[in-house]
């Protein structure tokens, strides 16, 4: 099964259904291209998880980092996917 069909053409943050804009992205950057690997991500929340502004734990929780502004701590939220 390819990584785009196993989440159903959406991206795995905003649900955008244009597979045109889709790209499947590997959780461990050198691993397998295989589903267990891979999350489908719309090519703006890909870039995001490559430069590490969007990461994953081990239940799936999303994390979204905010850089931090001038004198202030960074700060995330968190989406349940």
């Amino acid at each position: 099964m390819m990584i785009l069909d196993a989440y159903s053409d959406n991206c795995t943050v905003c649900h955008i259904e244009h597979t045109e804009l889709l790209d499947a992205a590997r959780i461990i950057p050198d691993g397998e291209p295989v589903v267990p690997n891979g999350l489908s991500l719309c090519k703006i929340h890909h870039a995001a998880f490559d430069s590490n502004l969007l990461g994953i734990n081990y239940t799936m929780l999303m994390r979204k980092f905010t850089p931090p502004s001038r004198g202030a701590s960074s700060r995330s939220t968190t989406a349940r996917c």
